[in-house]
């Protein structure tokens, strides 16, 4: 009984710490939005970031550093009478079917993006791209594929009718996007936020996908006229526009799990034309003002985080009045 009280706790409060945390981050994001659409696209797009993942990040720390500590070092292992009632249970099991499912969708979604790029690279042979550090390739498809595919190894991948369509300066600026999405590791942070949104049962945080996602696109694209000025934000948004064109729109298209210059199920297009053609009205000085922010400013949070959490988790003291707060909890859900 002991070891079934203390998996139904940690259970139920990784469920309810995940679902409270969520609810006020979509609140906060609700809260923010219209402040943050004058922020740096880069500052956005890392903070709505750090909004996605902080439920399921709060939920495992509470449940490592607090809940089980006071667990092991305050619950007698004797027998006391105590037992898992029906509410903690269905609560626990809630938790469970969550962290379940979410694994059988992970599993599901790696198992076909490692279907669809076996197939993609059946289709292509390699070629050389000016400025890309990773494998690329020419690629036969009906869409008009220009994405990054992978995590650990990722591999770019070019369709024919792309190389055809695009004139060489419309073809690098489409290719400084992608490498925006591979400087700034969208697809780890895709997987991320796609794996803290399937341990939840209910369907909170879809606006934060969603968003996240345009301002990625926003934000690959921004780097791509960093690097090329106004010249190559005009070139993106030429390239943009004739991709648009051309992307047959008759069936849903199955694409693996990557950063694509146009998502089959993209509706920014325009936004992101328009974005491109007011940078590009921009005079130099004010091309250098769309300054891309430190790589560690994000990492400055989770380490105060750390830093404030590290002498709480040690503290003897607050551990107990935790586990009392689990006794009582028990009790109630009884």
């Amino acid at each position: 009984m002991y070891f079934l009280i203390g998996i139904s706790l940690l259970f139920a409060f990784l469920f309810s710490v995940n679902v409270v945390a969520s609810l006020a981050t979509t609140g906060v994001w609700h809260l923010l939005a219209k402040t943050a659409s004058g922020w740096d696209v880069r500052t956005r797009v890392n903070f709505i970031f750090l909004l996605r993942v902080t439920p399921v990040a709060a939920a495992v720390i509470f449940i490592f550093a607090f809940v089980l500590p006071s667990f092991v070092l305050f619950e007698p292992s004797a027998a006391t009478g105590e037992a898992v009632g029906i509410k903690l249970t269905l609560i626990a099991l809630v938790a469970a079917f969550g962290i379940a499912a979410a694994f059988g969708r992970i599993f599901a979604s790696w198992w076909r993006t490692k279907r669809l790029v076996g197939e993609w690279m059946r289709l292509s042979e390699p070629i050389a791209i000016d400025g890309v550090h990773v494998p690329a390739f020419r690629l036969r498809h009906p869409f008009p594929v220009i994405a990054v595919v992978g995590v650990i190894r990722p591999k770019m991948f070019v369709a024919e009718q792309i190389l055809s369509e695009l004139d060489d300066a419309e073809l690098a600026a489409a290719i400084a996007h992608e490498c925006g999405h591979l400087s700034t590791h969208d697809n780890f942070k895709r997987i991320a936020m796609r794996i803290c949104g399937d341990l939840l049962v209910f369907p909170l945080g879809k606006t934060l996908d969603r968003v996240w996602s345009e301002t990625a696109e926003s934000a690959a694209d921004e780097y791509a006229a960093d690097r090329g000025g106004r010249r190559s934000a005009l070139n993106l948004a030429s390239a943009l526009i004739k991709v648009g064109r051309i992307t047959p729109s008759e069936k849903a298209w199955i694409m693996p799990v990557g950063a694509f210059l146009l998502d089959a199920e993209d509706a920014s297009l325009a936004v992101r034309v328009d974005r491109l053609l007011q940078i590009a009205d921009c005079d130099e000085s004010t091309d250098h003002a769309i300054n891309r922010p430190s790589p560690n400013a994000m990492w400055l949070i989770p380490v105060l985080a750390s830093l404030i959490l590290l002498p709480l988790a040690l503290n003897s003291g607050l551990l107990s009045t935790i586990h009392s707060f689990s006794e009582a909890l028990l009790a109630a859900l009884q």
